[in-house]
């Protein structure tokens, strides 16, 4: 490979795959009102999930400095890139709130391994005349990632949201009165209050 064209591709890389980081991390904040129905959990379960993770990443980053200050920070951000993404992958197969939640941690410290190394990795890669410019690019993935995983999350939520009976009656698709009345709190009683009152009277003007 060129000796010019190494750096470039290496940033490329670098950068993509920080986006990725912050995608994985803000589709789930896209989702959490989807996540908390699923799971029947409260608000501030919810919140100890984010913080959890936030927490873990604080801890981690420091240690992670640290041994890349000793050992081959390439192998360090690989192992993190392993770490982060395996976790991802088993979201498909979490089924309770205490797997989602150590799926958290363990992406935490993953995630914490590569962004703690990945900017020294850049840094390396360019003399100081454009080594600025290259790490603002680096860290452009923070705002683009973000804003595509929250894209991204109402996207999906919006697929896996199932259909609302109650809606569709409001949009005036029938629903059988059993059905609705079991499946929309209240629902029975207004219909039949409508039913006892019967229609609106006309405006006089149309009478």
């Amino acid at each position: 490979m060129p000796t010019r064209l190494y750096p470039r591709l290496t940033l490329a890389l670098l950068t993509g795959l920080n986006i990725l980081n912050y995608i994985d991390r803000s589709v789930l904040w896209a989702v959490q009102p989807l996540v908390k129905d699923e799971f029947k959990v409260t608000d501030a379960q919810i919140g100890l999930l984010t913080t959890t993770f936030f927490w873990f990443y604080m801890c981690a980053a420091p240690i992670i400095g640290y041994l890349g200050d000793r050992y081959s920070r390439r192998h360090i951000v690989a192992v993190g890139i392993m770490i982060w993404s395996g976790f991802t992958f088993l979201t498909a197969i979490t089924h309770t709130f205490n797997e989602l939640m150590l799926r958290h941690i363990l992406v935490g410290i993953g995630e914490a391994s590569y962004a703690s190394i990945a900017p020294t990795l850049v840094a390396d890669l360019f003399p100081l005349e454009r080594r600025g410019r290259m790490l603002a690019i680096f860290s452009a993935g923070l705002p683009f990632g973000t804003a595509v995983g929250y894209l991204l999350g109402g996207i999906m939520g919006q697929l896996r949201r199932p259909e609302d009976p109650c809606r569709q009656q409001d949009g005036g698709v029938p629903v059988p009165y059993q059905q609705f009345g079991e499946r929309c709190p209240g629902s029975a009683q207004r219909l039949a209050h409508k039913v006892s009152v019967g229609p609106a009277p006309l405006a006089r003007g149309h009478a």
